[in-house]
């Protein structure tokens, strides 16, 4: 047994895990490719909805970022909401990387 493919994707501000994602913007694109945006986030809340826990209350930002996760795989241009600062702390993490890291984090937390 395989296991499920995983896609990570930004709702909010937070990443979360999404199974089957591209199976799904595959099927939905080769079905309705001609529907509004609404539409195809129904379908892909839908869809996903089946192997995902998708809370009722944030269905409708899950389904815009399942359409815009559609228009990237069609090539489409897709609107990047700011997604603020990214820092990457690049090494073996050993420990003067680890340090590294909880000075950014408690310089970052006084600001």
């Amino acid at each position: 047994m395989t296991a499920p493919e995983v896609t990570q994707i930004k709702i909010g501000k937070h990443l979360f895990g999404i199974i089957g994602l591209a199976d799904a913007i595959a099927d939905v694109a080769a079905e309705h490719a001609d529907k509004p945006e609404d539409e195809l986030a129904r379908l892909l809340v839908d869809r996903l909805g089946h192997r995902n826990y998708i809370p009722a209350n944030v269905k409708q930002a899950y389904g815009q970022a399942f359409v815009r996760e559609y228009k990237k795989a069609q090539g489409q241009a897709v609107d990047e909401a700011d997604e603020g600062l990214v820092i990457k702390v690049l090494g073996a993490g050993c420990n003067v990387c680890d340090s590294l890291e909880n000075t950014i984090m408690e310089t970052l937390a006084d600001l």
